[in-house]
């Protein structure tokens, strides 16, 4: 029977503050991704997506629950996904090329091999040319995708995006949704973004995971049936505006009790 890519059963993490109460970051989280699909997580800010993401990458351990990405266990998911945090970090002395084999010199991967590796994706990810370039002299669009070339070349089936557009303006990110759409369907990934944009959620995923306020939990789980390929015409046309409403409800009904008390509070 076929099992899913990913899969979260009832977990919940807290961050311990010494003497402080600690903070509840997530609660009773439950969902699943499938192999192939695109997936975000989208709520308020603190609502816990990062931390999420962070688990899955097996930098922090939850507090209860399970997860398992193809039966790897909390304690085996270190290096089970690829991962690419808010920031680029990139490393300043090295060139495009260098900064994007570090996952694979970091795995004993010899650095000619890793090297034409990342030259035979370059074109894909529009660097090609910028081999040589340092990072002070990138765009941020630019960096994103050195960044997010070198999170692929890690060869995980499962890609962590964290935010990764959010420091972009609207032109550049809008361009950068509709390139990293074509990317991903020749890779055949499987992706879990973490988003605070509805329009970026709607247009990359097939299925998005609407989180209440911290403590986060998941408060709805909305299916994306637009086709593929997509393109940016496609955010004009009424069945696009239909799935960003929905969307736009589901946040608003999962914020419900805060805005509430902030009624009775004014």
């Amino acid at each position: 029977m076929h099992s899913p890519l990913v899969t979260v059963e009832h977990v919940s993490h807290a961050f311990a503050r010494g003497r402080d109460p600690a903070i509840q970051a997530l609660q009773d989280v439950s969902f699943s991704v499938e192999q192939g699909e695109f997936v975000s997580l989208v709520g308020p800010s603190g609502c816990g997506k990062s931390t999420m993401l962070r688990l899955l990458a097996g930098l922090d351990t939850p507090s209860s629950g399970s997860l398992r990405i193809e039966g790897a266990t909390p304690g085996q998911l270190l290096g089970a996904a690829g991962y690419m945090p808010q920031r680029d970090l990139l490393m300043p002395w090295r060139s495009v090329l260098d900064n994007t084999t570090v996952a694979l010199e970091f795995a004993g991967v010899p650095r000619q091999e890793a090297r034409e590796r990342a030259r035979a994706l370059l074109p894909i990810f529009g660097l090609e040319g910028f081999e040589r370039a340092h990072p002070a002299t990138l765009s941020g669009g630019m960096r994103q995708r050195v960044s997010l070339l070198r999170t692929v070349l890690a060869g995980r089936r499962l890609l962590l995006l964290d935010e990764p557009f959010g420091a972009l303006d609207a032109i550049t990110r809008s361009d950068l949704h509709e390139w990293l759409a074509g990317v991903l369907a020749k890779l055949d990934a499987t992706v879990i973004l973490v988003t605070h944009d509805l329009e970026e959620a709607a247009f990359l995923s097939d299925r998005v995971y609407v989180m209440t306020d911290r403590p986060g939990r998941i408060a709805a789980a909305i299916a994306v049936p637009l086709p593929r390929p997509r393109s940016y015409e496609l955010t004009t046309s009424p069945a696009f505006g239909e799935v960003r409403r929905e969307l736009m409800t589901a946040l608003r009904e999962a914020r419900r009790p805060l805005a509430t008390a902030a009624r009775l509070v004014g």
